[in-house]
């Protein structure tokens, strides 16, 4: 969530969040809620910070155990970019 979150910003990212908030069960208070996104935020910094180049969303991930280690499997697409609205 907080990687492919990373990839937009302003107000497309805070209607992404939006919509995520109206997904979340319905006995998530308020106080979940702030910490789940103060979570995220910490996670986007860190996307924005240690992989600032990559602009892919995550479309599926899989993870095998194997004893005491274990495997992450990403699959990827790259971010079709959009044209720029020219502002007025």
């Amino acid at each position: 969530m907080a990687w492919n979150l990373s990839l937009f910003k302003g107000v497309e990212r805070t209607e992404l969040q939006e919509k995520i908030v109206e997904k979340l069960p319905p006995d998530f208070g308020g106080e979940d809620v702030a910490m789940l996104f103060d979570n995220v935020e910490m996670l986007i910094e860190r996307k924005e910070k240690e992989f600032p180049d990559i602009r892919e969303y995550i479309i599926d991930h899989q993870v095998s155990f194997s004893g005491t280690s274990f495997s992450l499997t990403v699959s990827a697409v790259p971010v079709k970019e959009r044209n720029q609205k020219p502002s007025s």
